[in-house]
Protein backbone atom coordinates (compact mmCIF):
# COMPACT_ATOMS: atom_id res chain seq x y z
CA UNK A 1 0.00 0.00 0.00
CA UNK A 2 2.77 2.44 0.96
CA UNK A 3 4.72 1.56 -2.16
CA UNK A 4 1.66 2.08 -4.33
CA UNK A 5 0.97 5.41 -2.62
CA UNK A 6 4.49 6.72 -3.10
CA UNK A 7 4.56 5.47 -6.70
CA UNK A 8 1.19 6.98 -7.56
CA UNK A 9 1.58 10.34 -5.80
CA UNK A 10 5.30 10.61 -5.13
CA UNK A 11 6.29 13.99 -3.82
CA UNK A 12 8.04 14.99 -7.00
CA UNK A 13 4.79 14.47 -8.90
CA UNK A 14 2.74 16.36 -6.29
CA UNK A 15 4.93 19.43 -6.08
CA UNK A 16 7.57 20.41 -8.61
CA UNK A 17 10.87 21.24 -6.96
CA UNK A 18 13.70 22.89 -8.83
CA UNK A 19 16.78 21.24 -7.36
CA UNK A 20 18.95 23.76 -9.22
CA UNK A 21 17.51 26.69 -7.22
CA UNK A 22 19.61 25.84 -4.20
CA UNK A 23 19.43 23.54 -1.23
CA UNK A 24 17.78 26.12 1.00
CA UNK A 25 14.93 26.78 -1.43
CA UNK A 26 14.53 23.06 -2.02
CA UNK A 27 14.30 22.37 1.71
CA UNK A 28 11.78 25.15 2.33
CA UNK A 29 9.63 24.13 -0.64
CA UNK A 30 9.63 20.50 0.42
CA UNK A 31 8.69 21.31 4.01
CA UNK A 32 5.94 23.67 2.81
CA UNK A 33 4.57 20.95 0.56
CA UNK A 34 4.58 18.37 3.38
CA UNK A 35 2.82 20.75 5.76
CA UNK A 36 0.25 21.71 3.13
CA UNK A 37 -0.60 18.03 2.58
CA UNK A 38 -0.69 17.20 6.27
CA UNK A 39 -2.64 20.19 7.56
CA UNK A 40 -4.69 20.52 4.39
CA UNK A 41 -6.12 17.09 5.09
CA UNK A 42 -7.08 18.02 8.66
CA UNK A 43 -8.59 21.36 7.61
CA UNK A 44 -10.74 19.69 4.97
CA UNK A 45 -11.75 16.97 7.44
CA UNK A 46 -12.62 19.61 10.03
CA UNK A 47 -14.81 21.46 7.52
CA UNK A 48 -16.57 18.24 6.56
CA UNK A 49 -17.18 17.10 10.14
CA UNK A 50 -17.94 20.53 11.58
CA UNK A 51 -18.11 20.88 15.37
CA UNK A 52 -17.72 17.63 17.24
CA UNK A 53 -17.18 16.71 20.85
CA UNK A 54 -13.76 15.48 21.89
CA UNK A 55 -13.76 12.04 23.45
CA UNK A 56 -11.23 9.37 24.30
CA UNK A 57 -12.26 7.46 21.19
CA UNK A 58 -11.92 10.49 18.90
CA UNK A 59 -8.47 11.24 20.34
CA UNK A 60 -7.28 7.70 19.63
CA UNK A 61 -8.81 7.74 16.14
CA UNK A 62 -7.10 11.06 15.43
CA UNK A 63 -3.78 9.59 16.58
CA UNK A 64 -4.28 6.60 14.28
CA UNK A 65 -5.06 8.78 11.25
CA UNK A 66 -2.11 11.02 12.14
CA UNK A 67 0.22 8.02 12.22
CA UNK A 68 -1.03 6.72 8.85
CA UNK A 69 -0.58 10.09 7.14
CA UNK A 70 2.94 10.52 8.52
CA UNK A 71 3.89 6.96 7.53
CA UNK A 72 2.77 7.69 3.97
CA UNK A 73 4.70 10.98 3.92
CA UNK A 74 7.81 9.26 5.29
CA UNK A 75 7.63 6.62 2.58
CA UNK A 76 7.06 9.21 -0.14
CA UNK A 77 9.99 11.36 1.05
CA UNK A 78 12.25 8.31 1.32
CA UNK A 79 11.36 7.26 -2.23
CA UNK A 80 11.40 10.70 -3.88
CA UNK A 81 14.39 12.32 -2.16
CA UNK A 82 16.43 9.37 -0.87
CA UNK A 83 16.17 10.48 2.75
CA UNK A 84 16.51 7.28 4.70
CA UNK A 85 14.79 6.36 7.94
CA UNK A 86 18.17 6.27 9.69
CA UNK A 87 18.93 9.80 8.44
CA UNK A 88 15.70 10.88 10.10
CA UNK A 89 17.05 9.16 13.23
CA UNK A 90 13.90 7.09 13.67
CA UNK A 91 15.34 4.21 15.65
CA UNK A 92 14.01 1.85 18.29
CA UNK A 93 17.13 1.81 20.43
CA UNK A 94 16.58 3.04 23.98
CA UNK A 95 19.91 3.47 25.80
CA UNK A 96 19.44 4.22 29.49
CA UNK A 97 21.35 7.51 29.23
CA UNK A 98 18.94 8.75 26.53
CA UNK A 99 15.95 7.78 28.63
CA UNK A 100 17.26 9.37 31.81
CA UNK A 101 18.39 12.55 30.01
CA UNK A 102 15.03 12.82 28.25
CA UNK A 103 13.20 12.40 31.54
CA UNK A 104 15.34 15.03 33.27
CA UNK A 105 15.03 17.53 30.42
CA UNK A 106 11.29 16.86 30.14
CA UNK A 107 10.70 17.69 33.81
CA UNK A 108 12.87 20.81 33.49
CA UNK A 109 11.01 21.97 30.38
CA UNK A 110 7.65 21.34 32.04
CA UNK A 111 8.61 23.44 35.07
CA UNK A 112 10.01 26.18 32.85
CA UNK A 113 6.89 26.16 30.65
CA UNK A 114 4.74 26.65 33.74
CA UNK A 115 6.74 29.70 34.80
CA UNK A 116 6.70 31.19 31.30
CA UNK A 117 2.97 30.49 30.97
CA UNK A 118 2.18 32.37 34.18
CA UNK A 119 4.32 35.27 32.93
CA UNK A 120 2.82 35.45 29.43
CA UNK A 121 -0.84 34.78 30.22
CA UNK A 122 -1.64 38.34 31.42
CA UNK A 123 0.23 39.85 28.47
CA UNK A 124 -0.68 37.83 25.38
CA UNK A 125 -4.18 37.88 23.87
CA UNK A 126 -6.45 34.86 24.31
CA UNK A 127 -7.50 34.97 20.65
CA UNK A 128 -7.27 31.78 18.62
CA UNK A 129 -8.90 30.36 15.51
CA UNK A 130 -9.43 27.10 17.38
CA UNK A 131 -12.24 27.00 19.98
CA UNK A 132 -11.12 26.70 23.59
CA UNK A 133 -13.14 23.52 23.89
CA UNK A 134 -10.74 21.83 21.48
CA UNK A 135 -8.09 21.49 24.15
CA UNK A 136 -7.12 18.03 25.33
CA UNK A 137 -5.63 19.26 28.60
CA UNK A 138 -8.91 20.96 29.52
CA UNK A 139 -10.88 17.93 28.39
CA UNK A 140 -8.68 15.64 30.46
CA UNK A 141 -9.03 17.80 33.57
CA UNK A 142 -12.83 17.66 33.30
CA UNK A 143 -13.13 13.97 32.33
CA UNK A 144 -13.56 10.80 34.37
CA UNK A 145 -13.23 7.04 34.09
CA UNK A 146 -12.30 5.41 30.77
CA UNK A 147 -12.40 8.76 28.96
CA UNK A 148 -9.66 10.07 31.25
CA UNK A 149 -7.55 6.96 30.72
CA UNK A 150 -7.97 7.08 26.93
CA UNK A 151 -7.08 10.78 26.76
CA UNK A 152 -4.04 10.27 28.97
CA UNK A 153 -2.78 7.43 26.77
CA UNK A 154 -3.46 9.31 23.52
CA UNK A 155 -2.11 12.74 24.51
CA UNK A 156 0.55 11.58 26.97
CA UNK A 157 2.19 8.82 24.93
CA UNK A 158 0.99 8.57 21.33
CA UNK A 159 0.93 12.27 20.41
CA UNK A 160 4.57 12.93 21.46
CA UNK A 161 5.82 10.07 19.27
CA UNK A 162 3.80 11.27 16.27
CA UNK A 163 4.90 14.89 16.68
CA UNK A 164 8.56 14.00 17.14
CA UNK A 165 8.59 11.81 14.04
CA UNK A 166 6.98 14.63 12.04
CA UNK A 167 8.85 17.70 13.37
CA UNK A 168 12.20 16.42 14.69
CA UNK A 169 12.33 13.49 12.27
CA UNK A 170 10.90 14.29 8.86
CA UNK A 171 10.86 18.11 8.83
CA UNK A 172 14.15 18.56 10.71
CA UNK A 173 16.04 16.16 8.42
CA UNK A 174 14.80 17.93 5.28
CA UNK A 175 15.71 21.38 6.61
CA UNK A 176 19.09 20.05 7.74
CA UNK A 177 19.95 19.27 4.12
CA UNK A 178 19.69 22.96 3.27
CA UNK A 179 20.65 24.76 6.46
CA UNK A 180 23.23 24.64 9.23
CA UNK A 181 22.17 23.42 12.67
CA UNK A 182 21.21 26.80 14.26
CA UNK A 183 18.94 27.78 11.36
CA UNK A 184 17.43 24.28 11.17
CA UNK A 185 16.76 24.34 14.90
CA UNK A 186 15.03 27.73 14.74
CA UNK A 187 13.01 27.00 11.59
CA UNK A 188 11.74 23.59 12.73
CA UNK A 189 10.92 24.96 16.19
CA UNK A 190 9.17 27.97 14.67
CA UNK A 191 6.90 25.67 12.68
CA UNK A 192 6.29 23.55 15.77
CA UNK A 193 5.37 26.66 17.74
CA UNK A 194 3.02 28.15 15.17
CA UNK A 195 0.90 25.00 14.82
CA UNK A 196 -0.04 25.23 18.51
CA UNK A 197 -2.23 28.23 17.59
CA UNK A 198 -2.77 29.80 21.03
CA UNK A 199 -0.41 32.82 21.36
CA UNK A 200 0.83 31.70 24.77
CA UNK A 201 1.46 28.15 23.53
CA UNK A 202 3.16 29.38 20.36
CA UNK A 203 5.93 30.98 22.44
CA UNK A 204 6.23 28.08 24.88
CA UNK A 205 6.14 25.43 22.12
CA UNK A 206 8.82 27.29 20.16
CA UNK A 207 11.15 27.29 23.17
CA UNK A 208 10.42 23.65 23.97
CA UNK A 209 10.87 22.80 20.28
CA UNK A 210 14.34 24.37 20.34
CA UNK A 211 15.26 22.15 23.29
CA UNK A 212 13.85 19.02 21.68
CA UNK A 213 15.65 19.80 18.40
CA UNK A 214 18.89 20.23 20.33
CA UNK A 215 18.38 16.82 21.96
CA UNK A 216 17.75 15.30 18.56
CA UNK A 217 20.89 16.84 17.07
CA UNK A 218 22.99 16.00 20.13
CA UNK A 219 22.00 12.36 20.35
CA UNK A 220 21.40 11.72 16.62
CA UNK A 221 18.22 9.96 17.66
CA UNK A 222 14.56 10.68 18.38
CA UNK A 223 14.63 8.63 21.58
CA UNK A 224 15.67 11.48 23.88
CA UNK A 225 13.24 14.10 22.49
CA UNK A 226 10.40 11.55 22.52
CA UNK A 227 11.02 10.76 26.19
CA UNK A 228 11.27 14.48 27.03
CA UNK A 229 8.12 15.30 25.05
CA UNK A 230 6.23 12.42 26.67
CA UNK A 231 7.30 13.63 30.12
CA UNK A 232 6.08 17.16 29.37
CA UNK A 233 2.69 15.97 28.12
CA UNK A 234 2.16 13.48 30.94
CA UNK A 235 3.05 16.00 33.64
CA UNK A 236 0.80 18.61 31.99
CA UNK A 237 -2.11 16.16 32.13
CA UNK A 238 -1.40 14.90 35.64
CA UNK A 239 -1.33 18.43 37.02
CA UNK A 240 -4.05 19.82 34.75
CA UNK A 241 -6.46 20.03 37.68
CA UNK A 242 -4.21 22.65 39.26
CA UNK A 243 -4.95 25.02 36.41
CA UNK A 244 -8.35 24.03 35.11
CA UNK A 245 -10.15 22.88 38.28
Amino acid sequence: MLKRFSTTIGLRQLYWVDLMSGKKIWALKTVAMILSIYYGFWIILGIVLGNFEISGASALIENFIDAMIILLLLRAVERSYSITVSEMTITFQLPWKNFSLGLLVGVTFWLGAGIISETLRPVLPLWTIVPKEYNFVTQYANSQGLLKVALFFAVGFITPVIEEVLYRGLIYSILRRGFFVPATLILSSGIFGLVHVYPELVVISFLIGCGLAWLRERGKSLVCPIVAHTTINCFSLLFSGCYHG
